[in-house]
């Protein structure tokens, strides 16, 4: 059986050389991407993490973060090695933790100061974490809608967010300057071709610069 980490402070910085000094493709792109956590607690049917939850179930906290010293040292480090112009963060809880976040808001910009996007999630968003996103440097962000339909966005789905959460949601992106995308997944068991509008019609709503169909 796998083992949980508690501490991801214990462990090494990823091992980049294993793919970069193979792969001039990668090495050379002009984006990195890194993790500053790992978990997730929502039981989303349509991705892994749920899974993960009752692997692990027992072992410990389900989110842990990285310090935000291992973080500024891991990019930094990776930076001196495989230089980029952009940093992707692809936890898909980002911005769970928010004094975390704001930490992080604060130091980056004087510590690392190189352009970022990452996720976040619209029942987890406030206007103060949109600002501090924009002032630290971030971008762009992604954060996904999945259906139009409310039941089976979170019923189906149980991506659990409202509708007024989602639109509250781009309305600070979009005063913000915040550029953001929006993946959805249309087919879904069970939908209708007036689901996929009602999905389309709240996408344009929110005025992303992308979406994206799964």
């Amino acid at each position: 059986p796998m083992d949980l980490v508690p501490d991801l402070d214990d462990l090494p910085f990823p091992d980049r050389s294993l793919v970069y000094d193979t792969d001039p493709l990668l090495k050379n792109l002009h984006f990195k991407y890194f993790m500053t956590g790992r978990g997730c607690p929502y039981v989303c049917t349509y991705c892994y993490n749920n899974l993960y939850n009752k692997m692990f179930k027992g072992q410990g906290k389900i989110i842990r973060k990285k310090s935000v010293d291992y973080m500024i040292a891991e990019m930094n480090d990776c930076h001196r090695q495989y230089p980029f112009k952009t940093a992707i963060l692809q936890d898909d809880t980002f911005i769970f933790d928010k004094k975390w976040l704001f930490e992080w808001c604060e130091r980056y910009p004087k510590e690392v100061g190189i352009p970022y996007t990452c996720l976040i999630r619209a029942n987890l968003v406030d206007e103060d974490i949109v600002i501090a996103l924009k002032e630290s440097g971030c971008v762009a962000v992604t954060w996904s809608i999945e259906s139009g339909n409310e039941h089976i966005r979170n019923k189906v789905l149980k991506h659990t967010m409202s509708d007024d959460q989602i639109l509250q949601t781009a309305e600070w992106l979009n005063k913000h300057k915040l550029k953001h995308c929006i993946p959805n997944i249309v087919g879904i068991p069970g939908e209708k071709w007036e689901n996929v509008i009602e999905t389309l019609e709240l996408t344009l709503k929110c005025k992303p610069y992308m979406t994206i169909a799964n």
